[in-house]
C-alpha cells in the first residue's frame, strides 16, 4: 500500500508518495538491499503505539543518506534528521507512531511542529 504525504489535505508539491511499511520485517529491511529514494518517493514505518525506542532506526548496511522525519500520533512532526550511512542509531527527541524515510534533500521541505496528511491509497 502507498499513501500521498500532503499538508491541510492537500498533496505536497512536489508530490511525495510513501510505501507504507506496518510489519516488522518491512520495517526491519527499510532500505536495506535497496536503491535509494527518489525525490518523489520514500517509506513509511507505521507503529502500533507511539514511542522513543520503538521508533528509533538504524542505518547498519544503508550506503546513502536519508532524510527521517518523525510524526506523532497526530501527525505533528516531533523530530527530523539527515541520516547518514551506516550510522547505529537514530532516536527521535519525542514520542512518534510514524517515521518517514526519503529522499535527503527533501528534509528541508519539513518543520517541526507541522501536521501532516496522509492522503489517497496509490499506486507505486
Amino acid at each position: 500500500m502507498w499513501v500521498k504525504l500532503g499538508r491541510n489535505r492537500q498533496p505536497l508539491d512536489p508530490p511525495l508518495s510513501l510505501r507504507v511499511c506496518r510489519s516488522f520485517v518491512m520495517r526491519l529491511r527499510g532500505y536495506l538491499f535497496s536503491a535509494p529514494p527518489t525525490f518523489e518517493q520514500g517509506l513509511l514505518f507505521w507503529y502500533l503505539r507511539p514511542g522513543r525506542w520503538n521508533t528509533a532506526i538504524h542505518m547498519i548496511g544503508v550506503p546513502f543518506p536519508l532524510a527521517v522525519i518523525w510524526l506523532n500520533e497526530a501527525q505533528l512532526i516531533v523530530d527530523k534528521r539527515m541520516a547518514l550511512p551506516w550510522q547505529v542509531a537514530l532516536v527521535p527527541k519525542r514520542a512518534a507512531q510514524y517515521v518517514i524515510e526519503c529522499h535527503p534533500q527533501r528534509l528541508i521541505d519539513f518543520s517541526e511542529g507541522e501536521k501532516l496528511d496522509f492522503l489517497e491509497e496509490v499506486d507505486g
